[in-house]
């Protein structure tokens, strides 16, 4: 369907929250017939599961779900003390059936849900506090820590084989192993806004204590992480060993990892993004907009790869290295690393020779300075999230007024305000909120819509994957056309976007 609408010229003080609860209540899907349970830290695995009786543990209310169903988990703490086997503390073997009928697993309005294995006695071999092997799961807003390990690393969460699921908002942290581990299975997957953090398997002094683990995938569908941040794991932050299909990275941050005990203590590689080895020459990751600052080693990495990956649009301080594009042969052709619009500060760059690099601090013999940015001093990176679980809105490493970087860059793809890209991880003059969901169903369109400095808009839809389905740029005054064709084929939803919604969109 297409809609024709021309943009109010003034300007509202309205969040874009607003416009996107209105589109999130035309796409809606239906949920009728579903079911709900409830966990709750007092509650009784004999109970129903309801709110006012609610069940004692997730497992139960696994054992309880089906496609379509929601799990609520009650805020507090759950001292996970027995096992669903000797590897593993809760297994998640059912599936939805769909996009529209998933299993979700979600902590219940603002209330923090923490699942703590500290007293759960793992066996030797590789295990997990939540392994999931069902598909068209989604889990949002959930802790998870102290998962254990007496040999080798276990997972905060192992996703094997991992297929058509949805983590959000979680925090892993302080597992002895990888926080969030993603192997086999056919992809199809949305990692947002979430954060792993103190990662620490002690029993391999920290060789695999990665904040997010990516592998071993060769076919299938896309694997998306937005908006998440990993900091102070023993290892890598964000690390694509064997990882044989393309992934997509975006508006991520990782900082001090190669550490342990809050950075007090030398770990393993300390890598912020290794986006390799992959084993494979055709597979190309992107990663784009994010920022990499105080690893132990190097803030982008591509670790041997045979093929090369896309590096737009990333700021990279104070690591290491900045960028290093190791490859253990000379690459050529199509199978170079792409680098569009990065900045190094200092210019550490090791191993360029297997890459096509323009228009980059570096090429651009542009030295950075601390005056070319907002701040330079990371003060509250750590802090809570926004309402809608994006990264706190910091001056970190944003682009001051009189940068030498603005406009500095060149299309690859991204929303820009200027004449031209600036370099770097934010675009100045751009105003961006990204992957609204709605608080009751799991299941809808997310959108993001940029705002520059000269009000004009870029609308930008995506399926629950992060796969973009369109994009839209509308000049002020302008007419817009919007299409939504799904990536499945299934029929075609109507962008209702009255005058008074455009409106609200403004900021």
């Amino acid at each position: 369907m297409i809609l024709r609408k021309v943009l109010a010229n003034k300007t509202r003080k309205n969040s874009f929250v607003h416009f996107l609860l209105l589109l999130t209540c035309t796409l809606l899907p239906s949920s009728a017939g579903a079911a709900t349970y409830f966990v709750a830290p007092d509650g009784n695995d004999a109970n129903p599961g309801t709110i006012d009786k609610p069940l004692a543990s997730m497992q139960k209310g696994h054992d309880k779900a089906g496609a379509g169903d929601t799990v609520f988990l009650r805020g507090g703490t759950y001292k996970i003390k027995t096992g669903a086997s000797s590897l593993i503390g809760i297994s998640i073997t059912k599936s939805g059936k769909s996009d529209k009928q998933r299993i979700c697993y979600f902590a219940y309005k603002d209330e923090l849900p923490i699942l703590d294995f500290s007293d759960l006695k793992l066996g030797s071999g590789i295990g997990a506090g939540i392994r999931v092997q069902g598909q068209w799961l989604h889990f949002r807003g959930i802790e998870i820590c102290n998962v254990m390990a007496p040999t080798g690393a276990n997972n905060g969460i192992w996703c094997n084989p991992c297929t058509h699921n949805i983590f959000e908002k979680l925090d892993l942290h302080h597992n002895q192993g990888p926080g969030l581990s993603i192997a086999n299975g056919e992809g199809d997957l949305l990692i947002l806004n979430c954060d792993a953090h103190d990662n620490y398997d002690v029993a391999k002094r920290g060789e695999d204590g990665d904040g997010f683990g990516i592998h071993y995938q060769t076919k299938g569908d896309t694997i998306v992480l937005r908006g998440c941040r990993a900091w102070w794991n023993s290892d890598d932050g964000y690390d694509f060993f064997k990882q044989q299909y393309p992934c997509i990275v975006e508006n991520c941050w990782a900082f001090g990892n190669g550490y342990i005990n809050s950075g007090t203590g030398n770990g393993q590689n300390g890598s912020g993004f290794k986006m390799g080895n992959t084993f494979s020459a055709k597979v190309r990751h992107t990663i784009r907009n994010c920022v990499s600052w105080g690893n132990k080693n190097q803030g982008f990495y591509a670790n041997h790869s045979p093929g090369g990956s896309n590096w737009y649009n990333n700021t990279s301080f104070k690591n290491g290295h900045q960028y290093d594009m190791l490859s253990d042969e000379v690459l050529s052709g199509s199978l170079v690393h792409v680098l569009r619009n990065n900045i190094a500060f200092p210019e550490k760059i090791r191993n360029p020779g297997a890459s096509d690099m323009k228009f980059n601090t570096w090429d651009l013999k542009i030295v950075p300075a601390d005056g070319d940015f907002e701040s330079v001093k990371d003060e509250g990176w750590k802090g809570s999230r926004s309402a809608d679980g994006s990264l706190p809105g910091i001056p970190f490493m944003k682009l001051s007024t009189s940068s030498k970087m603005i406009d500095k860059g060149t299309e690859v793809g991204i929303p820009h305000a200027g004449a031209a890209p600036d370099l770097g991880a934010y675009e100045s003059g751009l105003v961006t909120a990204v992957d609204k969901r709605s608080p009751v169903s799991p299941s809808f369109i997310g959108a993001s819509a940029q705002v520059n400095k000269f009000n004009d808009f870029t609308f930008r839809y995506f399926d629950l994957t992060g796969r973009e389905m369109t994009s839209q740029h509308v000049q002020q005054g302008r007419g817009v056309i919007i299409r939504r064709s799904s990536v499945s084929g299934s029929q075609k939803l109507l962008l209702k976007l009255t005058f008074k919604q455009l409106d609200q969109v403004r900021n």
